[in-house]
């Protein structure tokens, strides 16, 4: 809802993997995520809309891996409606200063999952999704939306301005479907992938000083009962990992 890496930089980043920086990452099944209750104010996690919406899920079938996942569902009284929007988001701050050479490719992962009624396809039918984003500074950010269509798509805000509905890749609502964006701070390139295939690339950002703030999830649905009735779905996510990948050598 409108609300990994190229090949060459793919394989140096595998090859670098022993020099990766973790900057964040969670399966949600540590003791700090407690079944049926939310994670605002949990392991830094804050919310920016509906800080009572996500919930801690317990079960085998609705967790990537292991046992527990976040999860929304579309009809919870607490999604707040913002322009339009049934919206829920909730941020993982990771402050990252990208002007230091060791710090100019960032990767922000996570398997996300929407259950629900497919409702077409293209943008027009784009009427809910969960959505995975890479948040950066002063200049634009990367967004990967998992649609009630069926498909995935694929969002950069640059300099030269936004660019929308990229790389539709079609996905299978009700599984979980990895989605990686990286952030190359020297080419401006967020690079996209889906089950770590990449799917393209699109300019981000653009300012000398800007900076990687963190990871946002996001559950969007509109708010038009006569068009989508939100409490058909439920948006997952498991395994959240942000990394950055220094120069090794």
């Amino acid at each position: 809802m409108n609300c990994f890496a190229s090949g060459t930089l793919l394989s140096l980043m595998l090859a670098g993997s022993a020099c990766a920086q973790n900057l964040f990452h969670t399966s949600f099944e540590t003791a700090a995520y407690i079944v049926g209750q939310t994670i605002d104010g949990i392991d830094n996690w804050f919310s920016f809309i509906s800080p009572d919406a996500p919930e801690i899920v317990n079960g085998k079938s609705t967790a990537s891996s292991g046992r527990q996942a976040l999860s929304c569902w579309g009809g919870s009284p607490d999604l707040e409606s913002t322009q339009g929007l049934l919206d829920g988001a909730w941020a993982q701050t990771v402050l990252l200063d990208p002007a230091h050479p060791n710090n100019r490719v960032v990767r922000v992962q996570c398997d996300v999952r929407l259950d629900g009624p497919d409702t077409g396809v293209g943008p027009a039918n784009d009427l809910l999704s969960a959505n995975l984003y890479a948040r950066n500074g002063v200049g634009g950010s990367a967004y990967m939306y998992m649609s009630s269509t069926g498909e995935v798509y694929c969002f950069a805000d640059g300099v030269g301005g936004s660019n929308g509905y990229a790389f539709s890749t079609p996905i299978t609502l009700g599984h979980y479907a990895t989605l990686t964006i990286t952030l190359d701070y020297n080419s401006h390139l967020a690079t996209f992938a889906i089950d770590h295939v990449e799917v393209g690339s699109l300019p981000f950002g653009g300012s000398p000083t800007e900076y990687f703030r963190g990871a946002t999830l996001e559950f969007a649905a509109l708010d038009d009962i006569t068009i989508i009735d939100p409490s058909l779905y439920t948006g997952y996510w498991d395994n959240l990992q942000i990394a950055a990948f220094p120069s090794c050598h």
